[in-house]
């Protein structure tokens, strides 16, 4: 029974169910040693929960390590949004200053037929776009995203 514990916990999996394996073996084994069994089965007994316990660890470590990776991931995608975002604000801002000083000159205009045809053409400013959703949640698997200690 241990074997077959182990192997599943080397299994990779998300939902839980080789922890869960581990503790109902250990479970076990506490009664058979508690119902009077032989020392050389305590001891077995005892290596066995060892074993377990050592690969549980390795799996949450490995488990730690896959998210930590997500998190640098989602946050590399984050900053790349950010920086497009920024980029797109900075040229918003030129096109309007242009604008602007293309204003000014016409402010200047003596003829105001002229003025009103010109300022037609000018003062309808493009729609801004829409900003990208940004959400931690969105690029974790489902596995993750319910994790409960």
């Amino acid at each position: 029974m241990p074997q077959q514990i182990e192997a599943v916990l080397r299994a990779k999996g998300s939902s839980g169910r080789p922890a869960q394996a581990a503790v109902d073996d250990l479970h076990r084994q506490q009664w058979t040693i508690c119902t009077g069994s032989s020392g050389r089965h305590a001891q077995s007994a005892v290596d066995d929960s060892e074993k377990i316990f050592t690969e549980l660890i390795h799996s949450i470590e490995r488990r730690h390590s896959e998210v930590k990776e997500l998190i640098r991931a989602q946050e590399k995608d984050e900053v790349s949004q950010a920086e497009g975002l920024l980029e797109q604000l900075e040229q918003e801002v030129t096109e309007l200053r242009r604008r602007c000083a293309e204003m000014e000159q016409f402010s200047h205009t003596e003829d105001n037929i002229l003025f009103l045809q010109r300022f037609k053409d000018h003062s309808t400013p493009p729609p801004p776009p829409p900003p990208p959703p940004l959400c931690l949640k969105s690029y974790l698997p489902p596995s993750l995203t319910k994790v409960g200690f």
